[in-house]
């Protein structure tokens, strides 16, 4: 039993996963119970966010000895929201928020939010990615907006970090949770 597990573990970590790409959002019920996080509640606009509205979504669950999992979307909003901080980015900023996001850079033009895919559409052994996607090209140029970031950690337990940018411009709204559950 020991060598078969030890096989099917070789296995599962040598072959790449096929990339998946729903033709509908990203269902909430998917991903909540891996992003969740003691005392750190995903936004309304997360849990409840109109279809229509959703322009991008990126689940990204790594698999290992820990566990590290992503969820990234961008929303097209309705109305002006505030978040913490004004955009423009300082430069420690954009350099806080690049270290910080997940598969992409903020660059000096502006910020694209997706991820940039492997031609075989394929991923690495023990990643798992599905991705949604009903626009081609989505740009924030935060020149104009506001932006929020958040990290919580818990001794024994890992981290949640928040990213949350909306473009006034585009009227695009951008988040990404980073959750990190450490190995017990």
């Amino acid at each position: 039993v020991l060598i078969i597990g030890s096989i099917a573990l070789y296995l599962y970590w040598q072959l790449p996963n096929k990339i998946e790409f729903p033709e509908s959002p990203i269902k909430s019920e998917i991903f909540l119970n891996s992003l969740s996080f003691e005392n750190k509640q995903l936004p309304e606009f997360i849990l409840k966010p109109n279809e229509k509205n959703i322009l991008y979504q990126a689940y990204i669950k790594d698999d290992g000895l820990d566990v590290t999992v992503i969820y990234k979307v961008v929303i097209k909003l309705n109305k002006d929201i505030e978040l913490e901080k004004a955009l423009p980015l300082t430069p420690s900023e954009k350099e806080l928020l690049n270290d910080k996001i997940a598969f992409n850079k903020i660059e000096n033009t502006g910020f694209n939010p997706q991820i940039k895919l492997p031609e075989e559409k394929e991923t690495q052994s023990g990643r798992h990615l599905t991705i949604y996607s009903n626009q081609t090209d989505i740009f924030f140029t935060l020149k104009n907006g506001s932006y929020s970031y958040s990290h919580d950690e818990i001794d024994k337990d890992g981290y949640a970090t928040d990213i949350i940018i909306y473009d006034i411009e585009s009227k695009l709204l951008y988040f990404e949770r980073h959750r990190y559950y450490a190995f017990q």
